[in-house]
C-alpha cells in the first residue's frame, strides 16, 4: 500500500516537474541552468497540490457550491502563482501566471487521470 502511494507521488512529482519545464520554456520564455531546478520546483508544486489544495478546497466549499466549482480554478491559479513566486520566476505577469496555471491544471489533471488512486479497488 505504501509503495503504491509513494509511486503515485513520484509520478505526480515528475508530472509537475515537466509542467514547470514547459511553463518556463514556452510561457515565461526562460530556461534554468540545470535539471535540479525543475526537480525541486516540481516537488514544491507536488507538495502544494497534495497538502495545501485539499485544505483550501475544504475551506472554500460553500463558495465552490455557489460557483459550481469555478472557485477551484482560482485556488489552482493562486497555488501556481505562489509556487512560481517562491521559485522566483522571471517575467511574472498576470497573463503568464494565468496561462501557466492553466497548463499546470491540465497537466496535473492528465497525470491524476492516468495514475492509480491511493486506495485499492
Amino acid at each position: 500500500m505504501i509503495k503504491r502511494q509513494f509511486l503515485g507521488f513520484l509520478i505526480r512529482w515528475a508530472g509537475s516537474a515537466l509542467g514547470v519545464y514547459l511553463c518556463y520554456r514556452f510561457i515565461f520564455s526562460a530556461e534554468a541552468d540545470n535539471i535540479l531546478f525543475y526537480i525541486i520546483s516540481g516537488l514544491i508544486f507536488s507538495i502544494f497540490n497534495s497538502i495545501l489544495k485539499p485544505f483550501l478546497t475544504l475551506l472554500t466549499l460553500p463558495l465552490s457550491l455557489i460557483t459550481l466549482g469555478l472557485s477551484t480554478v482560482l485556488i489552482n491559479a493562486g497555488l501556481a502563482a505562489l509556487a512560481f513566486w517562491i521559485i522566483q520566476t522571471p517575467n511574472m505577469t498576470l497573463e503568464n501566471i494565468i496561462f501557466s496555471s492553466l497548463l499546470m491544471i491540465l497537466l496535473n489533471g492528465l497525470v491524476n487521470f492516468f495514475v492509480l488512486p491511493y486506495t485499492k479497488k
